[in-house]
């Protein structure tokens, strides 16, 4: 692969894994391209056979990985990932690799500077896009809306604070598929406003050290400080 090596830990069906990766991988490379004017290149994609070692390779507490089903991490141009094979219906393992490779481009197009919130839900929102998914594309499940409606119904989202330092972190994986959602909604309602432009002129403000809520209210042209109380309408 051009841009990316993949190591499988252990011998057997996860030596399946490097050649659709890469398929994978290198698509969403194009795509981040093409939106951030960056894209991480090598990039270490390590795949763990079971949690012990991924939980003992990525440093993250047990309790969250088990909590809010966590099963990649990308950090330093590396992805830490969960095989597959350890869930019993497996899971949507491709999309995580683009997922997790949004991160590290945004990381590297915003010199750091996009929070949490703002890192998952532009992830989220963009995971898809490898394969073609666009704007129009749904990106929540139906259990993710019907937690959206619900949380809506009983105001009881969580607010971007909750979500520092991590989603892996929050108390229960319920709790932590409502705020993805949310945030994914958050980001959906910036490209929705002002497009794949207006998205990077946010970034370009993270870079420049402009606080994540002035960078986007500037963009989409709302008081600073109001973008939480605008993306809840347009949830």
């Amino acid at each position: 692969s051009r841009g990316q090596l993949y190591i499988p830990l252990c011998p057997g069906v996860d030596g399946l894994l490097p050649e659709y990766a890469a398929t994978a991988l290198e698509a969403q490379r194009t795509v981040m391209k093409e939106l951030l004017g960056v894209a991480p290149a090598p990039v270490l994609v390590e795949f763990f056979p079971d949690v012990e070692r991924f939980v003992q390779a990525s440093g993250l507490p047990r309790e969250w990985v088990e909590t809010t089903h966590t099963v990649a991490i990308a950090k330093w141009d590396r992805m830490l990932v969960l095989s597959p094979m350890n869930r019993a219906h497996g899971y949507p393992w491709l999309d995580t690799l683009a997922h997790e490779y949004v991160h590290l481009a945004l990381s590297r197009a915003s010199a750091g500077g996009a929070p949490v919130w703002f890192h998952e839900g532009s992830a989220k929102l963009l995971e898809g896009r490898w394969r073609g998914a666009g704007p129009e594309a749904k990106f929540l499940s139906p259990w993710s809306e019907s937690l959206l409606v619900r949380a809506l119904q009983e105001d009881s989202l969580v607010n971007f604070e909750q979500m520092h330092p991590s989603m892996a972190a929050l108390p229960s994986s319920k709790m932590a598929a409502l705020a993805f959602a949310q945030v994914a909604c958050a980001i959906d309602f910036v490209f929705s406003q002002v497009g794949d432009a207006g998205y990077r002129r946010v970034v370009d403000g993270l870079a420049h050290g402009e606080d994540a809520m002035t960078a986007v209210s500037k963009v989409l042209g709302l008081s600073s400080g109001r973008f939480e109380e605008h993306y809840q309408e347009h949830l």
